[in-house]
């Protein structure tokens, strides 16, 4: 029989104060379950800008990564968490499908437990981002047939949107589950006028602001974003809310194509601070095309703001077409017509659209979704 309250294990390689969706959506979910009065142990990478961590959590020793700062490279050593053997869960629940997969598995093997995966991202369009040396065929091969193995020794998977669903219960014989993971906690709207916050930010009042809040990285595709911005008027400016490795050549393709007095690079801000400049901005532009639904794609949603993103059957299941947003072709042209026809007199109803699209991704909502899923494995995995 399954518990009320259940003890939950939570093993990631990245989880707050990183800044990534993974690392967001997963702490806002334990935040959520522990609210729930569910019992949650987090195994995550030690994190040198972390403050504190709850007394049930546990960090792994970490290095440097030397790629992404925000992203240490945990040491998943069984021997390294003694604190473990005391312990005992009703399921455990893991988030990447490398260096912290054995660990999971041997402890949901070690105590006769369920082991469940979320499927967060492309994996195999990730890999092409960073072994680009390798042909494109032969890595696409190996990582499939990595996470293959892997994902045959869960007794569930979670996908975060219906589409991966679908594809996924195509490929393995264990059951998938739709979850969405990115739950929103909270509107990103302020009750300061639009003027206000531009003027405190020293934002142009009389340009159309065009946002985007992204990691900054090969895989974001994000050179899109500023092709797109240098076919547009100079009426509109565009706002790029975040950092990592890409930022330095998104900022010299900007001056490249003569558009970076118009361009504003915020580097990396706290979550606390980003409802100003959902607030502030006309529209959010989103160029991803290895994301499923991005976190930050619903944050602009819920702050009413119009969506331009790439044609994808994931990213469609949240943004309509001509409702709250625009799918189009990862093209600077397509995308830059569509800003420019924008419908300005249905602006008022698109933006009612996008937040009314969003109430269906609250933190509350999807926990309860997730729950509801750890209590089916559980009791699958004792009959």
């Amino acid at each position: 029989m399954t518990p009320e309250f259940m003890k939950i294990l939570m093993v990631t390689t990245t989880y707050s104060p990183s800044l990534n969706g993974v690392a967001i959506s997963t702490y806002r979910t334990v935040q959520e379950l522990r609210r729930k009065k569910h019992r949650v142990t987090v195994i995550m990478p030690h994190h040198p800008q972390r403050k504190k961590k709850h007394p049930d959590d546990i960090e792994l020793p970490a290095l440097p990564n030397p790629i992404q700062k925000d992203y240490p490279i945990p040491v998943p050593a069984r021997f390294s968490i003694p604190q473990l053997a005391k312990k005992r869960f009703d399921i455990v629940h893991f988030h990447q499908p490398v260096l912290i997969d054995v660990l999971a598995q041997s402890i949901a093997k070690d105590q006769n437990i369920p082991l469940v995966f979320t499927y967060h991202t492309r994996y195999e369009d990730y890999a092409k981002q960073y072994a680009s040396f390798l042909p494109k065929k032969f890595l696409s091969q190996i990582v499939k047939a990595k996470i293959q193995t892997i994902l045959n020794r869960c007794d569930g998977l979670i996908a975060t949107t219906q589409t991966y669903q679908q594809q996924l219960q195509k490929t393995f014989q264990k059951p998938v589950f739709y979850v969405s993971t990115a739950g929103l906690t909270k509107r990103m709207k302020v009750r300061v006028s639009k003027q206000t916050l531009r003027q405190h930010h020293q934002i142009p009042l009389d340009k159309t602001v065009l946002l985007n809040v992204s990691r900054q990285v090969p895989e974001k595709n994000l050179p899109l974003i500023i092709k797109t911005f240098a076919l547009l008027p100079t009426k509109y400016f565009l706002v790029m809310v975040g950092g990592g490795i890409s930022t330095e050549p998104l900022k010299k393709l900007s001056q490249q194509l003569k558009v970076n007095s118009r361009v504003l690079f915020t580097g990396p801000l706290p979550q606390e601070n980003l409802p100003d400049w959902f607030s502030l901005a006309d529209f959010f532009i989103y160029s991803s095309k290895t994301d499923t639904i991005g976190i930050n794609i619903l944050e602009a949603l819920s702050a009413g703001l119009p969506v331009f993103a790439v044609q994808d059957p994931n990213v469609a299941e949240v943004i309509k077409h001509g409702s709250n947003g625009f799918v189009l072709p990862a093209k600077p042209k397509a995308f830059a017509k569509a800003i420019q026809q924008f419908p300005w007199r249905r602006y008022a109803s698109f933006s009612r659209q996008a937040t009314t699209s969003a109430h269906h991704f609250l933190i509350s909502e999807t926990t309860k979704q997730l729950v509801e899923v750890y209590k089916t494995i559980i009791a699958n995995k004792h009959v």
